[in-house]
């Protein structure tokens, strides 16, 4: 909406208190908050009303305290109205949605039961999958390197059944070996055929993980960014901006997130529309790195 106090051209019958520009001032405060993803209504209804004070031909603009509730409708199809107990909170609506599958998927993996394996796997494998010789600590603390090899088998271990897991750490505390081991895992009980699929944020952090496989003589671990998943499935625009809807869903056993916590909430919005989460077996997250394996439809126990 443009300001009056530009000498600008107004737009055809919008006046001071139109809707219009409450919304878009609200979608203009609410977008540039630093830290949350919503204002609360009080608070953003203050703050405007002080805004519209300090520019004199805006002053007659009034934006009543029960704004939010009259305008609801209106208001909607640009933000999302969420009562919380301090109050009402005022989304973007894109990203409340995000949030939301983001949220109801999450809580769905972590509520499923632990995964019935197919093939048995041992401590002794994942004491063998993490152990490396040629690693420095090996060869110079090598009392230290096999208590931190104890226990990453053992986070292995613990990890494997779940059908949502999250690794995270510093670099060099062995989030990549761990997350080597587990999709050695995959192969041991689902063979080497297992729909197994790594995705990486970036071509430089795809880059890495194919070397780790290729240095772990794991062959066909399928490792791409995550924009080329969702181009591959029809959610990329022309633009390159991504679909909400329209795309197809992709049935895949395991993913690997790798570097999960580069992905902004529109990206994983995106990525998370794009899985058919009812046929996946598991998921691990990496970097954090992150995984998740779901279970098939028939109710069999796929990677």
């Amino acid at each position: 909406m443009p300001s009056p106090e530009l000498g600008g051209t107004h737009l055809a019958n919008v006046d001071l208190n139109d809707q219009r520009r409450f919304r878009a001032l609200c979608v203009e405060h609410v977008r540039g908050e630093p830290k949350h993803s919503f204002r609360l209504a009080k608070d953003l209804r203050v703050e405007i009303a002080q805004r519209m004070d300090r520019l004199p031909v805006w002053k007659q603009a009034e934006f009543g305290e029960r704004i939010f509730e009259v305008d609801a409708e209106f208001l909607s199809r640009a933000l999302a109205l969420r009562p919380t107990d301090r109050g009402l909170a005022v989304y973007l609506k894109d990203v409340f949605e995000d949030e939301r599958i983001f949220e109801g998927t999450l809580s769905e993996l972590v509520s499923r039961p632990e995964i019935e394996l197919r093939r048995p796997v041992t401590s002794a494998n994942w004491s063998e999958w993490v152990f490396k010789a040629d690693s420095q600590l090996a060869n110079k603390a090598s009392a230290d390197y096999a208590e931190a090899t104890r226990e990453q088998a053992e986070v292995c271990e613990r990890l494997f059944r779940l059908p949502l897991s999250v690794v995270t750490g510093p670099a060099g505390t062995g989030k990549t070996t761990v997350i080597e081991a587990l999709v050695r895992g995959v192969r041991r009980v689902e063979g080497e055929g297992a729909g197994l699929l790594v995705l990486a944020p970036t071509g430089k952090a795809a880059d890495r993980a194919r070397e780790v496989f290729e240095k772990a003589s794991l062959q066909g671990v399928e490792t791409v960014t995550v924009h080329s998943f969702l181009a591959a499935n029809g959610w990329l625009n022309k633009n390159l901006t991504f679909k909400r809807h329209g795309g197809r869903k992709a049935a895949v056993g395991t993913l690997v997130l790798d570097e999960a916590s580069m992905l902004d909430l529109e990206l994983a919005g995106a990525l998370f529309r794009s899985i058919d989460w009812h046929m996946s077996a598991g998921s691990f997250w990496s970097g954090i790195q992150a995984s998740c394996r779901q279970s098939g439809a028939d109710g069999s126990s796929q990677t």
